[in-house]
């Protein structure tokens, strides 16, 4: 069989195991299966597109009892296609839809040389501080000092909002020993 192949470092992540009772299994007793060792997790080797399935098949099936498909051979071997499983499974699905017209508009605004940039004042201020204190070191780097704000800003008495976080924390660790000594070695590193 001739394929178009993407080689990819990695097609997925490892997906979930789900167990199947062994009972189940007896059906498939001396059918070579197309993954050998399907109880252990390990990475997908490749993944066909469904324009293969018809060269895949060979067209033998196995039934269950209910007269539905459960194994279809194929030319890696046999496939299980489906049996009750013990557990429950999810499905998240993920759904955006973009505008287009509207995502190009704003890279072209973006992208505008033309455009003026209307600062804020501070803006300014901040530019003529590195235009007044940047330099270069030996490594070609630059250098600006950090500029501080000159007002004095008065807070309001915050002690008792910090003393109420801090003693609910406290509560909080000593119900779990666990994580009170991972939190008092954090606080010693």
């Amino acid at each position: 069989m001739k394929v178009r192949a993407h080689v990819l470092s990695k097609i997925t992540s490892t997906l979930a195991r789900h167990d199947i009772a062994a009972s189940a299994l007896k059906a498939f007793a001396g059918f070579e299966l197309a993954d050998s060792d399907y109880q252990s997790l390990a990475p997908v080797d490749f993944l066909l597109g469904s324009d293969y399935d018809l060269t895949v098949l060979t067209g033998q099936k196995m039934f269950d009892n209910q007269g539905n498909i459960i194994a279809i051979s194929t030319i890696f071997g046999w496939v299980i296609t489906s049996i009750v499983t013990t557990g429950c499974s999810s499905t998240t699905t993920m759904h955006m839809a973009i505008d287009i017209d509207e995502s190009l508009r704003r890279f072209w605004e973006l992208e505008d040389v033309n455009q003026e940039f209307l600062g804020k004042p501070e803006d300014d201020v901040v530019e003529q501080h590195f235009v007044k204190t940047h330099t270069r070191d030996s490594k070609r780097r630059y250098v600006v000092e950090l500029p501080f704000k000159n007002c004095k800003e008065q807070f309001s008495d915050t002690l008792q909002g910090a003393l109420t976080r801090f003693r609910g924390v406290e509560r909080r660790l000593k119900k779990d020993p666990n994580l009170h000594s991972q939190y008092v070695q954090f606080m010693r590193d």
